[in-house]
């Protein structure tokens, strides 16, 4: 192909070229329309955005909601800077578990199996707690270990009347029967026994401290004792019930 070919072809495709820009650019071309679309949503994203952000800005959380709701990326973030261990959060973490599970209504309506699961959960998260050393020499903890011993101690004394009423109350026509609740009254008293065990880790890792309430504590402590001498005594008439 010579120069004034070339110079020809060249000519005619940025020809070409003109007339499609050209025609892209008219006001009904489906390209113009397309492009004007995405850019009426986008304007109507940063819109909606905006409005969201002023609406977040002046709608402020309540001191309720927050201490409910905790941010968990930000404590685990502070506690990292603050040199102390990741593992520390678990007090916050299994604390709003068993806060959030203790503010339910207790399952009367539910089998003993499924209250027994019930009192178990309750119990492995205290237990949880009362294990990490770094955490319950936090200050801010006492009250809220308190509050949540407290509610647990309750959630328990639930259980051991529902075990009560179903040994005296309905009686057990058969053996087996007298055999299971002994089985359910013998989980009772391990599972006193744990959360004993839990509540006397929070008392000696707190009695250390200058803010440590001891009479609040000793009537926690108190009602772990007594709840745990009924169940004894609920356990040993209910293993002479099933040896008969």
């Amino acid at each position: 192909m010579n120069r004034k070919a070339l110079k020809a072809l060249i000519s005619k495709l940025q020809s070409r070229s003109v007339a499609f820009l050209a025609s892209a650019m008219e006001p009904h071309h489906p390209q113009v329309q397309m492009a004007s679309t995405l850019l009426s949503q986008s304007e109507k994203n940063n819109d909606e955005t905006a409005a969201l952000a002023s609406s977040a800005s002046t709608c402020t959380a309540s001191p309720k909601e927050l201490y409910c709701q905790p941010n968990y990326a930000k404590l685990i973030l502070d506690a990292f800077c603050s040199g102390q261990p990741v593992s520390c959060m678990c007090l916050q973490i299994k604390s709003d578990r068993l806060r959030d599970h203790l503010r339910g209504p207790y399952p009367t309506n539910e089998g003993i199996q499924f209250r027994a699961d019930d009192i178990e959960y309750v119990f492995h998260l205290l237990e949880g707690m009362s294990r990490c050393e770094a955490c319950l020499h936090e200050l801010p903890s006492m009250a809220q270990l308190h509050g949540l011993s407290s509610e647990a101690i309750e959630r328990y004394r639930l259980f051991y009347q529902s075990l009560h009423r179903a040994f005296f109350s309905r009686g057990c026509d058969t053996h087996h029967e007298a055999l299971q609740i002994d089985m359910y009254c013998s989980f009772a008293v391990e599972q006193m026994e744990r959360m004993a065990a839990s509540i006397g880790r929070i008392v000696e890792a707190l009695s250390a401290e200058p803010r440590f309430d001891q009479d609040a504590w000793y009537v926690v402590s108190n009602q772990a004792e007594r709840l745990m001498t009924a169940a004894t005594t609920l356990q040993d008439r209910t293993e002479q019930a099933a040896r008969v």
